[in-house]
């Protein structure tokens, strides 16, 4: 083979394999998590946790939540972006009421820096 027809093969496989892992991306499922499992150690980790909305707000197109289940609770941000993505998708979450049992599917963070206290950073609603 000429040597300008492996460079395009090369390119060409290269960007097919980076494509590919982008769309695996949505079907990667974090591990699902009880509430009180998580701890510091977690913080960045994706993971899945269901529950019941006990409480919600909504600032700057931000939503706040607090999801409870048997094992704790927890607080649960859906930033605007993340909102708009799901909306599209077709679920409208800024129409949830609480007492509406939900999986979210996000990464630990610590919020505020410092404190402990933990937080679900939602990338994608079930």
């Amino acid at each position: 083979m000429k040597e300008q027809t492996i460079k395009h093969l090369s390119i060409f496989c290269s960007l097919a394999g980076l494509a590919m892992l982008y769309l695996s991306l949505d079907f990667i499922q974090p591990k699902a998590a009880s509430i009180d499992s998580l701890s510091i150690s977690d913080i960045g980790k994706g993971v899945k946790v269901c529950g019941n909305i006990t409480e919600k707000s909504v600032k700057n197109n931000h939503i706040f939540m607090k999801l409870t289940n048997g094992s704790g609770r927890i607080s649960i941000v859906v930033f605007n972006q993340t909102a708009a993505s799901i909306r599209d998708k077709g679920y409208n979450i800024y129409n949830i009421t609480p007492y509406t049992s939900l999986c979210f599917l996000g990464n630990v963070a610590e919020y505020p820096k410092g404190s402990g206290a933990l937080e679900i950073i939602v990338k994608r609603v079930e």
